[in-house]
């Protein structure tokens, strides 16, 4: 179930719903993070290599939490879910968490190739991160300033113009 970049635009739609919610813990489950929020109800948010969705079934946490999910839980448990946004109409989103209308930490979700999760600050300072990782262009390791991956997109359209287009299937 891998998400395109539309499916992506689509989700995090759907999801502005849950802004304003409060993080009550994060568990990491395998490679995949499920994050309990509250405040509307009860909602869990799950984060995996490929897609994000909320569930009604989550699966079942482990008995000992990993190292990545316990960091998460330090930076981000008690604090609200402010905003959900897509990059640059990219496999990329962004949950932006913190205390009093401001932002404290940015959890980066790259949905491509094998999924990251990135854990970072506002200044964009990589605070922990799923997957070490390092190419000629850019390195995901604690302690360094968070680079997007190249766009391999090149879509500068208003979301008007792309509704004129009248787009009937997916080759379309």
């Amino acid at each position: 179930m891998s998400f395109s970049s539309f499916d992506v635009h689509v989700m995090v739609e759907e999801l502005q719903d849950i802004a304003g919610m409060r993080v009550n813990t994060v568990y990491q489950i395998d490679g995949d993070f499920r994050i309990k929020l509250f405040g509307k109800g009860r909602k869990d948010l799950f984060i995996t290599s490929e897609a994000f969705y909320l569930t009604r079934y989550p699966k079942k946490a482990p008995m000992v939490p990993k190292g990545f999910a316990m960091q998460l839980r330090k930076h981000l448990k008690g604090s609200f879910l402010y905003s959900i946004n897509q990059i640059n109409f990219d496999r990329i989103v962004e949950f932006h968490f913190g205390y009093d209308q401001e932002i404290q930490h940015i959890l980066v979700a790259e949905l491509f190739a094998k999924g990251n999760v990135i854990l970072k600050n506002p200044e964009g300072e990589i605070i922990g991160i799923l997957r070490k990782e390092k190419w000629k262009n850019r390195i995901l390791y604690p302690h360094q300033t968070y680079a997007y991956p190249p766009s391999r997109l090149s879509i500068d359209i208003s979301r008007e113009k792309f509704h004129e287009l009248n787009i009937q299937t997916e080759k379309d």
